[in-house]
């Protein structure tokens, strides 16, 4: 029978009680449909109309970023949703659709999904509210395929996790591949991998008629990497075994690609080799990880280019393999030669020993993360040593590995010489980061380091099953563990992230637990037992005390955390088992826990269980999955993937079936019986409910009576309105999604027992944290936010998807999954059929062309299904026309399942429902700035990264087509909905191709072309290919970089010109070629245009992401004004013919040569800052070509053959998507650097190859670049690939190598385009962006003469210089030959470098370089020299005067890179004792506000700028390098370590002369600033710093100067260095954050040499100003021969410092920042009164032609010249200026 009632439904407990039924999302009457649509348009991606489609739309429930809004409840402040509720769906015929919307849900967002029948991919995008028409486009198939390159190498040269240049490949190694189910064997076409296939002549694959490609040589599923003896065999035609199909893809030793598989997320093991030629076993261990474990991951999509292209940074290897090798001492192996490292082989002769104990840094919780606690030992530890001052290239940088003790990590390194050393380690499993630290011994010392603390790169969840006796959930002693326990680790969607088993003390762990700052939740297993709860115990982070047991139960790893509630935390919630609160036990049947975890902390969860007692049972449970997968012809053997997530909400009906037949008993009716209190309502003890007597059959405390024939329960959707007194929206009537039978408004259970609805983490998520919670905007943050601030926490949760009937009588039931309805009563959910199955079919691939050059897994007894029969259909129900395998069979639906419960057991019943287009799956990630640090201690991220706020961020298909856009929140957060996959029918053990899509971060274009208003120039263009499944959401930590100074630390460096300043879009000439061009002959006159650009978007210096309102960008007007003003030709004005804000048109004299053309407004008198060149030639006699007048691109038009040398390549205004190769000798002319733009970002990343190609491939499709790498022993052109402009002339060679040349051979690099004539080859008036990896411009080889003027050059990243790069970097080859190279009056700002300079950088034999009068301002380095850096020997005389260095940052972590010197400018050779720099003269610059961020020199840093010139020339010092430093002025420079103003060190000819260095500060925040174990810094000198010479110098000195110093000692005269500040970071301030105290033996520090052993060195200044006469150090007195007096500029500032401390991955960890960061700030001229003037020594006699002038190009009287920069002259005598 059947009973219709009102009742309460079963729940699994009390506890879901509550969730189920508080919920808010949805309140009121039952929801009606309404009117509201959208029109839906589908179109291939040609345009086409695609007129036959199913789709989906959902509603989409992310955190919708609102750009700009201040607000506290973004994602990343709150607990992102899990579960997307589907809204509709359908079926078009027509490309054009209407969709539509429930009136109820008119203000909500949606996300459509779209599958065309055949033919296309799957596709899908948002819906706005309101929005009216939607577009999709999908892509037709098939797709090409995807390919990985992996790389193996010898990480001995240095011993770093990373390759180097002179480090070898690893040939023989074994690559393996897995997806998330196990070990991939085959390719996309079924063949093993390996297999290669026919090409045809164009490099397409060959297909056979079917359309299945053409196998050339079948695979063996193995791939190894490339040997040297293939290499050779490959190559070398006259080889014995030459085979060209040894090395198909053009490989070098030690690399391996993986092709034509499917797109997807793979996991990659490299294996070395085994064996060596003479059968002697090889042992190796593994160095390298990107985070954490010795498997690297590569996310691949359709048509991958063979080089992964980093999110930033140069393209690279999809995964690299470092070896440090063990055994035996050397090798041969297949052609290379394979020798352990060479301390390992021969033992050093030192004297010396160094040991130490590698421990966990057991991190502080927020905000105080770094308290530098030890932590646990680190077990499989490894040590090893490098040489930090080797020659890669000729003495060996890596010396020593060895194991440490495998528990304790305790280590001892024995008969070390003396000297200086990087210590470093890693672990056999690679849970910990590889660590750096540096190291000094002298003979005899016994080092013992102590504790030496690691980074980890997981966090633990760990624990114990236990038999609990008591039953109270606690373990107590004596409890025995419970082995073979089951414990899963899911994502809230109820997908698998890990998955484990207790041992034989019932103790489990996940040891490598992520740190997503995101809810996990860990359930334990309950199929044999009955659970009694659990005891947790989470680590709060900090000092790590011994066990106590339960009394202080920190288990030798944990500070347990105090259970409290309140926020903050009051009230103390002590555990009634311990008596103490540092531990929480709950009671009952638990089974999961939610739980956030930190790297390096340890949270513990224990889990009691206990057999069944008499008459007990589990009762019955089970997941309803989303079937994602669906493989099986009898829909009753399905069983859950670890992809498939859960369905919350759904409706689970439990009825009888106590005769087994498989058909729902029909229930009698309840019975009442005496005394009647039950259903007689007249008498006086009624009391409506049932009592002991009666009989309540599905004890719903309802009176069912009988009604003929079996009842199906009635059906309440979510939002569960109709049947729940206490729900908010509760109305006690049917929605429009709800079931009701009969219609009479009234619930009816029918014949069910129990009625239930699965598990929702959105309705029950997460609370009780205990936290601080911060304020954001005037509101506390949501409690237990997914984010940074909400550390280590254990709190009840669930999972979507779960559902359990407990408290069930033994017998048989038949258990029912009724499929949602949506608010349109629409079935939204089906359960799954046979002809469902989806596993055959998905996308087709075709061959990619790309880069051809280069519970156990069983199902034991599962239920029977017992739902209504149906007959299979002859055809699959995705897959019109493919026969289902069981067409014609009647099968029982698995709707029911018929369930036996037995004696102290637990039954299950999964179920799984299916959409016929797949669900869109969700991300939820932050973007930070990954060298940044968050300095706002009231931000949730703080301690850690810096977010990037509101940046935009584009997700593309594998095309590289935009579908959405999104924003980040003002924390970095962000989170969509987007389209996922379809394809299931992979050869590999998922099956599963996930929809492999690319983000890009701070995408700057919107889909019409415009810049998007939100993208911020001070951040790298980041582009990350992540992969996503239906259903599911992807986590994701996506990182950008900085390209600008400050970025870093959230300040907006303000490089763009004042606002009014006259600033040239275009400058045009009268002829036919568009461009400034005038012919000497003027047959089109002689009148020039010159427009404006007006109205621009800059950033906005004040803005404050944290103030309500602030603007991010703001517009200033850069037109010409109304009022006439001048134009200027080689400072010669011209004569105006009109003139307006936007235009001027003036006339050019016949007299006239080619020159520059600035402007000066007639109202402000404000000149432009970047011109143009107008060239004046004999059009008649020069070849001039135009752009796209002639060639529609700048590189077709340099490549055309009737361009010869010295053709001048005009570039008319326009924006031009390319990689610049300018082998020829030409001149780059563009219209003006306003409004001609050079974007060199490769994207798509195709162009990457392109560019490689036409650089590597011999002629004649390329420069034959490979060959001359091999020589180099490095490729340059991987390490700066893609400069916005590649500029190379010919270059000759010799055979082999640059280390072992052969000069009997010459070679050739881009042969027959020789660079020979001064100007003949140039770059002027461009605009260069967007470079990754190259820079803006990158002068390689042979580009002898070229001269660079009047760009601007901003928003690019390069691996050697952001801005201008010349030469190869550390290559050391005599023969690059960029000679008489100029840079001049460009302006080069807000650029990024990488491993080299943010401005500029020089490398080796750049001879006779000249810097002048360009503008550096906001560059940022990750190496040394924000501005320039000058680093190798450049012969003859270098320049670099008249410039202005601004406010230039080398990035606060440099030091892992023994970097970070030289925040303004950087010279030095590149090891000390080596070449040398050479000759450099730095004159007349004013150097201001730059930043060292991690070492010394925040103005000038020179380094080894002498070594073996004194060898050359012994005892000849007029032949020594000079570093000569004139006329500059160096102010409000900062450095981390010492000399804010100057530092030098293996200088032995300095000279320093008529300088102004005031208001420099040293902050002593470096590493290098701290002895070991100290917790405060020790303060610095500041304003000029020089150091002892390096060993390495000093025994050269010995033999070719013996009188010399052993420290630098410049010649200093006539300077004024004055009130330079010495600070130290003092670690008790800011609550123990720490931060800056001045020094306290006093507050200015303008001279020092640090006195090492010795108390005598010091400098000798002459005639200079100085704060103090004594040393506050050494109490040294300068003497009367100085000025101690303020020397009174005109407006001088003091910098506002501040310090970060944040949780870094090693290197320093403080971060400093200060303001003001504007150039109009100070002016350091003197003034009239000032004791400079005329005070200062005559320095005729030492003949510096420099010196005649000052540092404004006036004249100086050198007889008696004032002191300092800057010479007085009155104002009406002022000179030219700049």
């Amino acid at each position: 029978m059947g009973r219709r009632s009102l009742g309460i439904l079963d729940r699994r407990d009390a506890f879901l009680r509550f969730l189920i039924f508080g919920l808010t999302l949805f309140c009121g009457l039952a929801f009606a449909t309404g009117a509201n649509a959208f029109t839906l348009n589908v179109t291939g991606s040609d345009g086409t109309p695609v007129t036959s489609y199913r789709w989906l739309l959902e509603e989409d429930n992310t955190n919708l970023t609102v750009p700009g809004a201040n607000v506290s409840d973004s994602v990343s402040n709150t607990i992102h949703n899990s579960y997307a509720p589907v809204v509709s769906r359908g079926t078009a015929g027509a490309a054009s659709v209407s969709v539509d919307i429930p009136a109820s849900m008119s203000d909500k967002r949606f996300y459509i999904s779209v599958l065309p029948t055949e033919g296309y991919g799957l596709a899908g995008t948002t819906v706005s509210v309101g929005q009216e028409t939607v577009n999709v486009v999908v892509d037709a198939m098939p797709w090409p395929t995807a390919q990985f390159s992996v790389y193996a190498f010898m990480d001995q040269n240095l011993i770093n996790d990373g390759p180097d240049p002179n480090e070898q490949g690893l040939g023989g190694a074994g690559i393996f591949v897995y997806d998330m189910a196990g070990q991939v064997f085959y390719d996309a076409f079924g063949n093993p991998l390996g297999t290669t296939y026919v090409l045809n002549a164009d490099g397409t694959v060959q297909t056979d008629e079917s359309g299945a490609p053409v196998v050339d040589v079948v695979g063996n599923g193995v791939i190894t990497t490339l040997t040297q003896y293939d290499f050779d065999r490959a190559s070398d035609p006259t080889h014995p075994d030459y085979d060209p199909k040894a090395n198909p893809y053009n490989l070098q030793v030690g690399e391996a690609l993986v092709k034509y598989i499917v797109a997807g997320k793979y996991g990659i093991r490299v294996i070395p080799p085994e064996e060596d030629d003479a059968g002697e076993t090889m042992t190796w261990t593994q160095t390298t990880t990107i985070e954490g474990t010795p498997t690297i991951d590569a996310w691949v999509k359709p048509n991958e280019p063979k080089a992964f292209v980093e999110g930033f940074g140069a393209a690279f290897w999809h995964a690299a393999f470092g070896f440090v090798k063990l055994s035996p001492k050397s090798s041969q192996y297949k052609g290379q030669t394979l020798n352990m490292l060479p301390w390992n082989i021969t033992p050093p002769q030192g004297t010396a020993s160094i040991e130490g104990t590698f421990r966990v840094n057991h991190f502080s919780r927020p905000p105080t993360l770094q308290g530098y606690f030890p932590g646990e030992p680190v077990s499989d530890a490894w040590v090893g040593l490098n040489d930090p001052n080797a020659q890669p290239a000729l003495t060996p940088g890596g010396l020593y590995a060895a194991k440490c003790d495998p528990k304790t990590g305790y280590f001892k390194i024995e008969n070390v010489p003396a000297g200086t050393y990087t210590l470093v380690n890693w672990d056999e499993p690679l849970d910990m980061l590889f660590g750096f630290r540096t190291v000094t011994v002298k003979e005899g010392e016994k080092l013992n380091l102590g504790n030496v603390l690691v980074f980890q790169w997981f966090g633990h969840l760990s624990g114990k099953v236990f038999y609990d006796t008591n039953q109270n959930g606690f373990p107590d002693e004596g409890e025995e563990g419970l082995q073979e326990q089951g414990m899963v680790l899911r994502y809230r969607d109820g997908t698998i992230y890990q998955a484990t088993g207790t041992n034989e003390k019932g103790e489990y762990s996940f040891s490598e637990v992520f740190p997503f700052f995101k809810w996990l939740v860990l359930e334990v297993d309950f199929a044999r037992f009955k659970a009694t709860g659990m005891t947790s115990v989470v680590d709060y982070g900090g000092e790590v005390f011994p066990d106590e047991g339960w009394d202080w139960p920190s288990m030798d790893k944990l500070y347990p955390q105090p259970q409290s509630e309140g926020h903050p935390p009051t009230a103390i919630i002590n555990n009634p088992n311990t008596g103490n609160n540092l531990s929480r036990t709950e009671t009952g049947e638990v089974l999961t826990q939610a739980t956030q975890t930190f790297l390096g902390q340890y949270n513990v969860v224990n889990w009691g269980k206990i057999d069944y007692g008499e008459g007990e049972n589990g009762g019955i449970s089970g997941i309803v999955y989303y079937a994602t997968t669906r493989a099986s012809d009898e829909p009753r053997l399905d069983g859950a993937e670890p992809w498939e997530p859960g369905i919350p909400r759904v409706r689970v009906n439990l009825y009888q079936d106590s005769n087994k037949d498989g058909v729902i008993d029909d229930l009698p009716s309840d019975v009442d019986r005496e005394p009647w209190q039950w259903t007689k309502d007249w008498l006086s003890y009624y009391t409506g409910k049932p009592g002991p007597e009666d009989t309540d059959h599905n004890r719903n405390e309802i009176f069912d009576p009988a009604v003929p024939g079996i009842q199906l329960a009635e059906v309440d959707n979510y939002p569960f309105q109709w049947t729940d007194p206490d729900y908010a929206g509760y109305t006690g009537r049917p929605g429009t999604e709800d079931v009701d039978r009969n219609g009479d408004n009234r619930f009816s259970w029918g014949d069910s027992v129990r009625i239930t609805s699965t598990d929702s983490w959105d309705d029950s998520k997460p609370t009780g944290c205990i936290q601080d919670l911060p304020v954001v905007h005037g509101e506390p943050i949501a409690e237990c936010a997914d984010n940074f601030g909400t550390w280590n926490q254990v709190r009840p949760g669930i999972f979507d998807g779960g559902y359990a009937f407990g408290d069930v009588d033994y017998g048989t039931y038949i258990v029912e999954v009724v499929p949602p309805k949506s608010v349109t009563a629409q079935d939204m959910y089906e359960v799954v059929k046979s002809q469902d199955k989806n596993t055959d079919f998905g996308v087709e691939w075709v061959a990619s062309t790309l880069d051809t050059s280069i519970d156990n897994g069983v199902i034991i007894n599962p239920p029977v299904c017992v739902g209504p029969d149906y007959v299979v259909p002859q055809y699959l129900t995705l897959f019109p026309g493919v026969e289902a395998p069981l067409a014609g069979q009647t099968l029982a639906d698995c709707n029911m399942k018929m369930v036996d419960v037995l004696q102290s057991r637990n039954a299950a019943s999964d179920f799984f429902l299916k959409t016929d287009v797949p669900k869109s799956a969700r991300v939820v990630g932050f973007v930070n700035n990954d060298l940044g640090a968050e300095f706002n201690m009231a931000s949730p991220n703080y301690g850690e990264k810096l977010a990037a706020s509101w940046i935009p961020i584009s997700l593309r298909d594998w095309t590289g087509r935009e579908f959405q856009r999104m924003y980040s929140d003002e924390y970095g957060g962000y989170n969509a909905l987007l389209a996922s996959t379809f394809t299931n029918n992979v050869g590999s053990p998922s099956g599963m191709s996930p929809n492999m899509m690319t983000m890009v971060l701070n995408d700057p274009t919107l889909p019409d072309g415009t810049e998007d208003p939100y993208y911020n120039p001070l951040l790298s263009v980041t582009p990350w290919t992540l992969h996503y499944l239906p259903g599911t959401t992807t986590y994701t930590d996506t990182p950008l970089v900085p390209l600008a100074a400050f970025a870093s630390s959230n300040l907006v460096i303000d490089t763009d010109p004042v606002d009014f300043t006259p600033v040239i879009a275009s400058l045009l000439g009268p002829e036919s070629q568009t461009g400034p061009l005038l012919c000497s002959t003027r047959p089109s006159g002689s009148t020039i245009t010159i427009t404006s650009v007006g109205d621009k978007l800059v950033l906005n210096p004040d803005w404050d992401p944290q103030v309500a309102g602030s603007q991010f960008k703001i517009i200033r007007h850069y037109g010409f004004g109304d009022v006439a003003g001048s134009v200027f030709l080689n400072n010669v004005p011209l004569a105006i013919e009109s003139w307006s804000d936007h235009e001027i048109m003036a006339t050019v004299p016949g007299s006239a040569g080619t020159g520059r053309v600035m402007v000066i407004r007639g109202d402000n008198g404000l000149l432009t800052e970047i011109g143009v060149t107008l060239n004046i030639v004999n059009c008649a006699t020069t070849n001039v070509v135009a752009v796209p007048g002639d060639f529609t691109t700048i590189q077709a038009a340099i490549d055309a053959p009737t361009t010869g040398a010295g053709a001048l390549i005009l570039v008319a205004p326009g924006a031009y998507n390319e990689n610049v190769i300018m082998n020829k000798p030409v001149r780059l002319q563009g219209s003006g650097a306003g409004a001609t733009y050079i974007n060199a970002n490769p994207n798509p990343t195709e162009r990457l190859q392109i560019w490689h190609d036409r650089i590597q491939l011999p002629p004649p499709k390329g420069l034959d670049g490979a060959a001359f790498a091999t020589f180099l022993m490095g490729n340059p052109f991987s390490q700066n690939e893609a400069p916005g402009i590649f500029v190379t002339g010919q270059t000759a060679y010799p055979g082999g190598t640059a280390l072992n040349p052969d000069p009997t051979v010459t070679k050739y690099f881009n042969q027959g385009y020789p660079f020979s004539v001064q100007g003949q080859a140039a770059i002027d008036g461009f605009r260069l962006i967007g470079s990754k990896a190259g820079g803006g411009i990158y002068a390689f080889t042979g580009a002898i003469g070229l001269e660079v003027t009047n760009n601007e050059i901003t928003g690019n990243q390069g691996n050697f210089a952001g801005g201008i790069t010349l030469g190869m970097q550390g290559i050391g080859w005599t023969g690059v030959n960029n000679n008489n190279i100029v840079i001049r009056r460009n302006k080069i700002h807000r650029n990024g470098g990488v491993q080299g300079g943010g401005g500029i950088t020089i490398n080796d034999y750049a001879q006779d370089y000249l810097i002048e009068q360009n503008i550096i301002a906001g560059n940022f380095s990750r190496f040394n020299g924000g501005g320039i850096n000058h680093g190798g020997v450049c012969p003859g005389e270098n320049v670099i005067r008249e410039n202005r260095i601004l406010f230039n940052e080398d990035f606060f972590g440099a030091l892992l890179n023994k970097a970070g010197k030289g925040g303004g400018i950087f010279i030095g050779g590149n090891v000390a004792g080596g070449t040398g720099s050479g000759n450099v003269t730095v004159n007349a610059n004013l150097i201001q506000g730059n930043l060292a961020g991690a070492g010394s020199g925040g103005g000038i840093h020179v380094f080894a700028a002498n070594g073996e010139d004194l060898k050359d020339f012994p005892g000849q010092p007029a032949n020594w390098y000079r570093i000569k430093i004139f006329n500059n002025m160096i102010v409000n420079n900062v450095a981390a370590h010492s000399g804010a103003g100057i530092f030098m060190q293996d200088v032995v000819r300095g000279y320093i002369f008529q300088n102004t260095i005031i208001n420099n500060d040293s902050t002593a925040t470096s590493s290098l600033s701290f002895e070991a174990g100290a917790a405060n810094s020790t303060p610095q000198g500041a304003g000029l710093v020089t150091a002892v010479n390096s060993q390495a110098l000093q025994l050269i000195l010995d033999t070719s100067g013996p009188t010399e110093p052993d420290y630098s000692n410049p010649v200093l005269v006539n300077n004024i260095i004055w009130h330079n500040r010495s600070w130290y970071n003092n670690a008790s301030l800011n609550e123990g954050a720490g931060g800056l105290a001045p020094n306290p033996l006093g507050d200015y520090w303008d001279v020092y040499v640090p006195p090492g052993e010795s108390m005598t060195r010091h400098l000798t200044p002459v005639k200079c100003f100085l704060s103090s006469q004594v040393d506050p150090n050494t109490g040294y007195d300068y003497g009367p021969n100085n000025f101690y007096v303020d020397p009174l500029v005109v407006n001088a500032y003091q910098n506002i410092l501040e310090t970060a401390t944040i949780v870094d991955e090693g290197g320093n960890n403080i971060s400093v920042r200060y303001t003001p960061l504007l150039p109009v700030q100070g002016n350091y001229h003197i003034q009239a009164a000032s004791s400079a003037r005329d005070n200062g020594q005559s320095v005729v006699s030492y003949g510096f032609t420099p010196l005649r002038w000052d540092f404004d190009g006036q004249s100086r009287n050198i007889s008696m010249p004032d002191v300092g920069a800057d010479e007085y002259h009155a104002p009406a005598a002022a000179g030219k200026g700049r």
